[in-house]
């Protein structure tokens, strides 16, 4: 694979050249099968990058293709051994041109937060100071691609960004087609590339990290369903190679915390994790608004809002697979703790309720915070600080709450399989 940037003011535009042992297809995020459509993209900035180092550059580059990428990669200008290195341990990849007299890029002092404007975003802005740089990711069409998700309504939440801009924090909005290179549509063709606007701005900002929402059912439990073992992101070597170490706070916390925070906050009523409803309200007929509907009922021990049993009956997709499926669910853990504590009686959620009895009593661990994560997902320039917001806003989970999570397999979980058989 081979890259080209062209730069036009504050537009990057990038080229892919595809080498004979590289691929169309590839595995994309959650292990599906991904196709890559067209050659080029484009980034546009919320103001003009400045001189960028060679790594940033490249790592910029490497958010888009990744996926498809064969034995090696060509960037358009040299990059350090230790950035080569990093591509090299996390994907088998040899990176290169190298120049081995390029110094590594500096890390700066400042944190930058990849923002969506949701609700495990936002608990991260919680963490972070007001002055932290929040960038928020656009989809915009692409010249040669159509747009087969006309039904996502990306102008929405690109609004109530904005309107969080107007509330004290520092907001900016970078736009991008780079989702139309992939098929199916809508789909990054990496998870971390939201922050390539942040990325690409990191010396001008002066960055030397950059904060995601990711939860701890993405970072430990894949999705809820068993623990993965604490090693490190194969993403997390080159951004560290380029001087911008990811910063996840939001590792240690269920999204019983990221919704508990986010709701309470002075930005609660613009959070939005779900891209089919309006300015005024989400759509309340998708599975994401299940799940994060059911924790807000669980949190004030009350029942779900009524529209949205109305528009998920017994009979809805979304309703069928959660009846009909799992173990494991796609954020078990989530879904017991929900059900453990929402009012549900009279609704298609009780059967589920009652099938999952025997578990849902123990999850009072999803309150507090995973220790490791301070260690594993949090640079030491900034542990001090999410150590402090933990100690006074959350709490660290018991040694007994630690051994639960690390031992989570949904699908093999004692009580629930006796209760299936």
């Amino acid at each position: 694979m081979r890259t080209a940037w062209e730069i036009d003011g504050t537009t990057w535009r990038l080229r892919l050249r595809l080498d004979p042992e590289d691929t169309l297809t590839a595995t994309g995020q959650d292990g599906r099968a991904i196709e890559l459509l067209t050659d080029r993209c484009r980034i546009e900035l919320p103001e003009p990058a400045g001189g960028v180092h060679p790594d940033l550059r490249a790592l910029a580059a490497w958010l888009i293709l990744q996926p498809w990428a064969g034995r090696r990669v060509s960037f358009d200008q040299p990059v350090s051994s230790y950035f080569a290195e990093a591509i090299q341990a996390g994907w088998g990849v040899v990176a290169g041109p190298v120049d081995p007299g390029l110094a590594p890029r500096a890390a700066g002092p400042v944190a930058g937060l990849s923002y969506s404007g949701g609700y495990d975003s936002l608990a991260v802005s919680l963490m972070l100071p007001p002055e932290t740089p929040h960038l928020f990711f656009r989809r915009v069409p692409h010249p040669r691609v159509p747009n087969r998700a006309t039904h996502v309504k990306f102008d929405v939440a690109q609004r109530l960004v904005e309107e969080a801009g107007g509330r004290g924090r520092r907001v900016a909005v970078v736009r991008s087609d780079l989702e139309y290179l992939t098929l199916p549509f809508p789909m990054l063709p990496t998870w971390p590339a939201f922050a390539i606007g942040l990325t690409l701005l990191a010396d001008r900002l002066d960055l030397g990290a950059i904060a995601f929402g990711t939860v701890l059912e993405s970072r430990f439990l894949h999705n809820g369903r068993r623990f993965s073992r604490d090693g490190v992101s194969a993403w997390a070597q080159p951004f560290a190679a380029a001087g911008l170490p990811m910063l996840r706070p939001a590792a240690g916390m269920t999204e019983v915390l990221t919704l508990g925070l986010a709701a309470g906050s002075d930005l609660g009523d613009l959070a939005r994790s779900c891209l089919l409803g309006t300015n005024q309200s989400p759509c309340l007929a998708c599975v994401k608004c299940l799940r994060k509907e059911l924790i807000l009922a669980a949190l004030r021990r009350g029942p779900l809002p009524a529209e949205l049993l109305r528009r998920i009956p017994a009979t809805h997709r979304v309703a069928r697979e959660l009846l009909d499926g799992g173990p494991p669910f796609y954020f078990q853990d989530m879904l017991e703790y929900g059900l453990a504590r929402a009012r549900v009686d009279g609704t298609f959620l009780a059967a589920l309720r009652d099938r999952l009895s025997p578990t849902i009593a123990g999850t009072a661990w999803a309150e507090h915070y995973y220790p490791p994560t301070l260690d594993l997902e949090v640079p030491p320039p900034w542990r001090p600080t999410i150590a402090r917001f933990v100690a006074d806003r959350i709490g660290l989970m018991t040694a007994d709450e630690v051994t639960t999570v690390q031992t989570w397999d949904a699908a093999s979980r004692p009580a629930l399989a006796n209760v299936l058989r």
